[in-house]
């Protein structure tokens, strides 16, 4: 076996005995768990400034607003858009 193949082979090793011994581990349960939230809260934070947007649009009837928005709905469409994201946003 060439020192490559032997390198790559003992870190492969090396990583499933290191995920072996640490899986369990408090601390990396809790760094995953933050990933985690981090994602969740991005998600959270766009579906919040989405759901500003469509409901500053709808309230103020400017068309210009829809032009920016690049939407062309009518207002069911847009009532129902504005109820799926508070949906999305109360969980």
């Amino acid at each position: 076996m060439s020192s490559a193949t032997t390198s790559i082979h003992n870190k492969g090793t090396s990583s499933r005995r290191a995920k072996d011994l640490f899986g369990d581990c408090a601390l990396v349960e809790i760094i995953h768990l933050h990933d985690c939230f981090r994602g969740a809260l991005s998600a959270l934070k766009e579906d919040v400034s989405e759901l500003c947007k469509e409901i500053s649009i709808a309230t103020s009837g400017d068309d210009e607003a829809r032009i920016v928005t690049n939407t062309k709905s009518t207002s069911s469409d847009e009532g129902c858009r504005i109820l799926d994201l508070e949906r999305r946003v109360a969980g």
